[in-house]
């Protein structure tokens, strides 16, 4: 979590180990105008992705910067967002899911907003072939933002559920009222997702 302060105009952004001197200023701004606000800035990750009706299968990955104050997104404080993604087999022996642990990944770096919704993102990971299936993906949203003292820092939301193309598919097939809701194509391709024909 970072904290977001805000003088009605800007919006500038200090860290949870915002220093001492950092909190003087900000009472003295506090005591001078009254417009100030302060909100919290959060970076959530969907725990689980949905199942994409493609061939080679595929995976949409979610997320979202949530903060009460707009101005975050205009002001300059947030100079990039988006997705890592990686099997989760590449984590094992307690490795992380980050830009600089070593771990391969695939990056996606948000362009647009879902919907036109601030801070709402969102990447599929198309082309995971058939005997990937059952293979276990994870994601990571980050964010890389500036501070208020000029530093720099990137920070990453919790990383999502282990998930398989085949577990998502059983999954749906279970769920009746979905599955019959399908296409027939689309229900081939949950069977054959699923290990099921």
């Amino acid at each position: 979590m970072i904290v977001n302060y805000s003088d009605g105009s800007s919006a500038t952004l200090y860290s949870a180990t915002t220093t001492p001197t950092s909190v003087s200023e900000l009472a003295y701004n506090i005591y001078k105008n009254k417009n100030v606000s302060f909100s919290s800035v959060n970076l959530r990750m969907s725990k689980t992705p949905n199942l994409k009706y493609v061939k080679p299968a595929g995976l949409r990955f979610s997320g979202k910067i949530v903060c009460e104050d707009e101005g975050v997104f205009s002001s300059g404080s947030i100079v990039e967002s988006g997705l890592l993604i990686a099997p989760n087999d590449y984590l094992s022996n307690g490795s992380e899911l980050s830009m600089n642990s070593g771990v391969k990944y695939s990056k996606v770096v948000t362009s647009v907003w879902v919907n036109n919704v601030l801070g709402s993102f969102a990447t599929s990971f198309d082309g995971i072939i058939a005997k990937n299936y059952e293979r276990d993906f994870v994601s990571r949203g980050y964010m890389i933002v500036n501070y208020a003292d000029g530093s720099r820092a990137t920070l990453y939301s919790a990383v999502s559920t282990p998930t398989s193309v085949s577990e998502l598919a059983y999954k749906t097939f279970r769920n009746k009222t979905v599955y019959n809701s399908l296409s027939e194509a689309n229900k081939e391709l949950i069977l054959e997702y699923a290990g099921l024909n």
